[in-house]
């Protein structure tokens, strides 16, 4: 099955809507995303609405998958928004006349029966946490109902870092190195002891090097 959620109009540059989903086969996440939609939905149930699109596309491209591999699966997609369900489930676009066609084909999917639609609650949806931020509770059964763990330490197959070979790698400066730290730290001192607005402009952009810089103030 396939969990899908949308998060309305989070961004709050573009306003955009984030769709996530995650694909179980089983006990087992197959794949799962998190992105932003690329239209401006003007209402919840239509953001709701594209996000079982990517979710549809995600688990009829699955199916092709498994097919190869001998076996036949059906397909079911999760959703709390009730809205989106029933866009979903009628034929064309009825009162929401701004959806675009291109969006369309999930109604036909649904009305031949190659995708079947279930309505979950919110606090039970899979998917919820790919689109928003949740408690730390809520995150951690997430994790678990996905099938992953979360632990702490490192792999056993990860290469160890050692404070030896760290320390070795911070080397002392040389001693034209050490010239340049202390001609920059009198530069900045000089700089910081100008009161006048003028003498800082032509410290920081007067000539240096043989080029003249001009004047941002």
């Amino acid at each position: 099955c396939i969990w899908s959620d949308t998060d309305y109009a989070v961004c709050k540059v573009t306003r955009k809507s984030t769709s996530g989903g995650v694909a179980m086969f089983g006990l087992h996440a197959l794949k799962s995303w998190s992105s932003t939609q690329n239209l401006i939905s003007l209402s919840s149930g239509e953001a709701e609405y594209c996000g079982l699109v990517k979710a549809g596309s995600m688990a009829l491209g699955l199916r092709g998958v498994i097919a190869d591999m001998g076996y036949a699966v059906t397909l079911e997609l999760k959703s709390d928004a009730s809205a989106a369900l029933g866009i979903a489930r009628r034929r064309g676009v009825g009162k929401v006349r701004h959806i675009e066609v291109n969006q369309l084909w999930l109604q036909d999917r649904v009305f031949k029966g190659d995708l079947k639609l279930t309505k979950v609650p919110g606090t039970e949806n899979l998917a919820d946490a790919l689109t928003k931020y949740i408690g730390s509770e809520n995150l951690r059964w997430h994790i678990y109902k996905v099938g992953q763990r979360a632990r702490d330490g490192r792999h056993a197959e990860a290469p160890t870092v050692k404070m030896d070979d760290w320390d070795e790698g911070i080397k002392e400066p040389t001693e034209t190195g050490k010239e340049d730290i202390e001609e920059a730290d009198d530069e900045c001192t000089e700089i910081i002891d100008i009161e006048s607005l003028t003498e800082f402009n032509e410290a920081i952009f007067g000539t240096r090097a043989g080029h003249t810089y001009n004047s941002i103030f």
